[in-house]
């Protein structure tokens, strides 16, 4: 099993059980004053599974971040084709959304915009960290020339 296939199935476990957490957490939440009377069916069971395949479609999906050949909009392109057609589908099969309606619009548009906010928080993060890198190597390197 390569290195990639191990971090994806790990990562994917993972993303599972938090997706998981969050369905069970968003479901209490739901029914907050009536926890008493809740009778848990298996259409609500399947709305916690699908949250936990969710989640493992989403973090597993981020060991494309770990391909070294690809540029970085590659990547993050992969990436956010990998998770935005994942909540389409999970969407579609659960009949969570109208696709016709302009909720269903603006929910796009939201996901797009909170994408690109996280993944510009993310570059700017790591665009310092490589300046760190690079100015100890400078560094470095004049210690050698001394």
């Amino acid at each position: 099993m390569s290195r990639l296939t191990k971090s994806a199935l790990i990562k994917g476990i993972a993303g599972f059980f938090i997706g998981l957490l969050i369905g069970i957490t968003i479901f209490c939440f739901s029914n907050i004053d009536n926890l008493d009377n809740v009778i848990v069916t298996g259409d609500v069971l399947f709305k916690i599974l699908a949250g936990g395949i969710y989640g493992a479609i989403s973090m597993g999906g981020s060991v494309v971040y770990e391909i070294d050949s690809m540029s970085i909009a590659a990547v993050t392109f992969s990436h956010f084709a990998i998770t935005f057609s994942g909540f389409i589908m999970l969407s579609f099969v659960q009949e969570w959304l109208d696709f016709s309606s302009m909720f269903f619009r603006m929910l796009i548009a939201l996901w797009i915009v909170v994408y690109v906010f996280i993944w510009l928080a993310n570059y700017l993060s790591y665009k310092s960290k490589v300046k760190k890198l690079n100015e100890d190597l400078k560094a470095i390197r004049r210690e050698e020339k001394d």
